[in-house]
């Protein structure tokens, strides 16, 4: 099992990283005032192979994030066939997530990790239109954790795909004062899991989005983003317990979509950054906007998201 452990020395902030379980960082720890120790929610033993891949640490979704209905598309008059793996029928996330990357360079603080479908995927041509290569940079500062996520289509063929990030923000989802502030105000409708089209706007929803208690409430649900003048999506994850805040930011030109889950053990909440929404091949069909890229030959396109602790006071919530 190959892992990376990044740490900065003025700080004493660490970052793990399951290189061979999809190069998922499933250990944040940020010590001292600026800090709780862990900042993100993984299974015990994670790295050794325990739990699901999309339930820990922050998982990357590509080249499709959430699902796609029936496990099955088509593409240029040819279907392709994935595997289920939501237990209802339904491709699940794609397919780096649950893979051995390689690392590609690495100091103290930093690492990246590339992943290629033609090297690292067996019996790709029968799972996705094209050929792809990825990226993924951690750098730990401080407080910081900056994730960059390069996409690049290496062949004469056309890409289609789409990001997500997926990362477990660990919090006490029960404790009254635990809240989410989003910066979003819309949400689309789903049915199975999956977008109908239909979205309707957030009416709770002001100039600075939204500011949602976690206690009592559950999501699996897609929201559209408002962003500032820069183009820049800012949310939060307080625990109300120890008065921790989780800033997390992102360009929405890249990153248009969050998704809200809430795990069942209630230890935790998702707040992911989508590129496209789930089922866009069906969507396309149906001549529905959903922000999927189309990288041509040659083509690359750069995400990043950057998450850091602090603390920070608690008040009353919606």
């Amino acid at each position: 099992m190959t892992e990376v452990t990044l740490r900065d020395a003025q700080s004493g902030a660490e970052a793990r990283i399951a290189v061979s379980r999809g190069m998922n960082c499933y250990s944040w720890s940020v010590p001292g005032g600026e800090g709780n120790g862990e900042v993100l929610w993984a299974e015990d033993q994670f790295a050794s192979g325990a739990g699901r891949p999309s339930g820990s640490g922050i998982p990357i979704l590509f080249p499709f994030p959430g699902r796609i209905a029936g496990a099955e598309f088509t593409w240029r008059d040819r279907t392709y066939s994935l595997p289920p793996a939501d237990g209802m029928g339904n491709a699940l996330h794609g397919f780096v997530m649950d893979r051995p990357w390689r690392i590609e360079s690495r100091d103290d603080t930093s690492v990246t990790g590339l992943f290629r479908a033609s090297v690292d995927l067996p019996g790709w041509q029968s799972l996705w239109p094209s050929d792809f290569e990825l990226k993924c940079r951690y750098q730990l500062a401080a407080n910081r954790l900056k994730l960059t996520v390069t996409a690049a289509n290496p062949t004469l063929d056309v890409l289609p795909c789409g990001l997500g990030l997926h990362p477990y923000f660990r919090v006490d989802a029960e404790h009254p004062q635990s809240r989410l502030e989003l910066p979003v105000e819309r949400e689309y409708e789903l049915e199975g899991l999956m977008p109908t089209g239909n979205q309707q706007s957030l009416t709770e929803s002001d100039e600075q989005g939204v500011r949602w208690s976690l206690a009592g409430r559950r999501w699996d649900n897609v929201y559209g983003n408002r962003v500032d003048e820069g183009g820049t999506v800012r949310g939060a994850v307080v625990d109300g317990g120890s008065g921790r805040r989780i800033s997390i930011e992102w360009e929405s030109a890249v990153f248009p979509y969050t998704v809200i889950y809430t795990p069942p053990h209630r230890e935790a909440v998702c707040v992911e950054p989508y590129s496209a929404l789930p089922n866009p091949f069906e969507l396309e069909e149906r001549g529905i906007e959903n922000a999927w890229w189309k990288l041509a030959e040659g083509e690359s396109l750069t995400a990043s998201v950057t998450m850091a602790v602090s603390r920070g006071g608690c008040s009353a919530v919606s």
